[in-house]
């Protein structure tokens, strides 16, 4: 935190941080109660409002919600949660704006309390005190949120290719044949064996007319379902690693002199 007169004040990016930072100023005899946090949301700071005693001023609380919509209409007056902490104005309008940002201010004017030396009540049994002093450990945990986004898209649509297609299909055709059969002398010509309809042949005076008929292919097309594409979506579970660096309080007790200690189990 940066000393600025006899103030102390910090920005941090989130609530972890200001958990150490408020841990690092109790052990330097700093009281939670003249500790001053400011933040837009109440949703950054849960656990310092839920388990510590610092001041919060956010958006979301009647004492500062007026107060922000004022600053922002350039009344002086309104800026209470800063003026506070005794800064010009230009600094004023700098913590204010990182604020706006997402950043979290801890400030305090107050000089750290000097603890008295504790002593053993001579009505302590087993050489514990009559009181306890109590020191909250904190520690940073990991707060993972997911957000759908949208990494493809899929479009699918009909396109007409043109390709050659041979067939092979049989057809029937007539014609004619001609069979030349001598006769012999003194002989009558042998009846024809197959004698032709008036529809298949016809005399013209001295002409024999055979018409000739064969068959022509009609070719027409017609359209016909050859497939079909069913397309739709499915949703596959996958498991990301993070790898994050989190940092917790440990307590280090140092003893000074003849310390008669007992462990708790």
């Amino acid at each position: 935190m940066e000393k600025k007169g006899n103030k102390l004040v910090g920005l941090f990016n989130a609530e972890a941080q200001v958990l150490i930072q408020i841990g690092e100023l109790r052990a330097k005899g700093h009281e939670e109660e003249n500790l001053y946090l400011v933040a837009k949301r109440d949703e950054q700071i849960p656990l310092l409002i839920e388990h510590t005693s610092v001041h919060v001023d956010t958006e979301d609380r009647d004492n500062f919600k007026g107060k922000f919509i004022a600053f922002l209409s350039g009344e002086d007056i309104t800026k209470d949660a800063f003026n506070r902490m005794g800064l010009d104005a230009d600094e004023t309008d700098y913590y204010f704006q990182q604020v706006e940002a997402g950043k979290l201010l801890l400030y305090t004017d107050s000089l750290p309390v000097i603890e008295p030396e504790r002593t053993i009540p001579a009505d302590s049994k087993d050489g514990h005190p009559g009181e306890e002093q109590k020191l909250a450990l904190h520690e940073e945990r990991l707060n993972v949120e997911k957000e759908r986004v949208q990494t493809g898209e899929v479009q699918v649509q009909k396109q007409l290719v043109e390709e050659d297609k041979e067939i092979q299909v049989p057809v029937e055709r007539e014609e004619i044949v001609i069979d030349r059969r001598p006769v012999s002398e003194g002989t009558e010509a042998a009846e024809d064996e197959q004698v032709l309809s008036p529809k298949e042949a016809y005399e013209k005076g001295d002409a024999i007319y055979i018409p000739l008929s064969e068959e022509r292919l009609d070719i027409g097309k017609k359209k016909v379902v050859r497939e079909e594409i069913v397309i739709g979506k499915r949703k596959v579970k996958d498991v990301q690693v993070i790898n994050e660096t989190v940092r917790r309080e440990t307590a280090d007790i140092e003893e000074n002199g003849t310390v008669h200690k007992t462990e708790k189990p």
